[in-house]
């Protein structure tokens, strides 16, 4: 089979998952071509009927813009698909319509589209009518070492870490981990502090904000040696994963996108239940509560890179493909 890769991701997991791809595919046999800017792509694209490519799998924006422009020069037969990593956050009205008519126009020119998150895929289906497949990426473990807590004034596992960029979410679990009288403090990932943020901040003084990015190291040495997480917000799940490769206890809310991530290792709790998230928080501090089981097993061996690599085989095969769990590989090999 012969794959044609236009453009190149501009976050990390992508630029990851793209490596993952060409080594795995090329060791099943296949073959891959690769192209990156957009003189390369309008050739290689025009190109692809002489070049007998079975797929076009594009990677950025700018190059599925080309592959709608140039679509009717391409083999009736051959598979598009559009690995999505991100939609950008518009704050204009008029923007917003003019971006979901391109995206629509777009979309409809690919036979797939594929997502790495199930919020982007919500978002996808609820904010322009688009159906995507949902394939995580694999987790891939850090390379370098982990910087120690102390270097932010903080000890290693005597602390817990709030995911959450919401105010409302914040002050929710504060006022729940006021009633474990806990000393142990509560980081917040906060680069620029709203004076209603600061005030909380002195109203419950355990909460410490630190100004780091969300995806620099420092935040991940911190999710990883902490001693618990309070997972609200079901898009910062790759930290997620950095919490469950350290066996961290994990407190979340029932989102689905936990449940599918954490299964049975993580402790959930209802958003409006504070009773309850009030006793997980309490059981935390005191280190009586231990995961069910591994989450660094699920981590490392349901979040694989060898898992997202076959499903994305399976549907360079296939011109119609059907929309199935990922956990549901067997489940799509049946559709022919």
């Amino acid at each position: 089979m012969n794959i044609l890769f236009l453009g190149k991701p501009v976050t990390k997991s992508g630029k990851a998952r793209l490596e993952e791809l060409e080594n795995q595919i090329i060791g099943n046999g296949h073959s891959i071509s690769e192209n990156n800017g957009s003189i390369k792509n309008i050739i290689a694209i025009l190109c692809a009927r002489l070049t007998n490519m079975n797929t076009i799998h594009v990677h950025s924006f700018m190059a599925a813009f080309w592959v709608t422009v140039l679509h009717l020069t391409l083999p009736q037969n051959i598979i598009t698909i559009w690995t999505l990593d991100s939609i950008p956050e518009l704050s204009s009205s008029v923007k917003k319509l003019i971006f979901k008519q391109y995206i629509t126009i777009i979309s409809s020119c690919f036979d797939k589209i594929c997502v790495p998150t199930r919020t982007l895929q919500y978002r996808l289906l609820a904010e322009f009518g688009i159906t995507s497949f949902y394939i995580p990426d694999g987790y891939t473990e850090p390379i370098l070492y982990d910087i120690q807590p102390r270097e932010y004034g903080l000890r290693n596992n005597q602390y817990g870490v709030i995911l959450s960029q919401s105010f409302d979410a914040i002050q929710q679990i504060a006022q729940a981990y006021v009633t474990t009288k806990s000393k142990k403090k509560l980081v917040v990932f906060s680069q620029h502090p709203s004076p209603q943020f600061k005030k909380l901040i002195k109203e419950y003084p355990f909460i410490t904000p630190i100004s780091l990015p969300l995806t620099s190291r420092g935040a991940q040495s911190l999710v990883r040696c902490s001693g618990f997480i309070i997972m609200y917000d079901p898009n910062l799940s790759p930290l997620l994963l950095q919490a469950m490769d350290t066996n961290r206890v994990i407190i979340a809310t029932t989102n689905p996108l936990h449940e599918e991530i954490l299964g049975t290792t993580g402790f959930y709790f209802q958003k409006d239940d504070n009773t309850h998230l009030g006793e997980l928080l309490l059981k935390a501090t005191k280190d009586t509560l231990l995961p069910k089981y591994g989450p660094s097993i699920r981590a490392k061996h349901h979040f694989t890179w060898e898992k997202t690599v076959l499903e994305y085989e399976q549907l360079y095969t296939r011109k119609v493909a059907k929309l199935v769990p990922f956990d549901s590989l067997i489940a799509k090999q049946a559709v022919v």
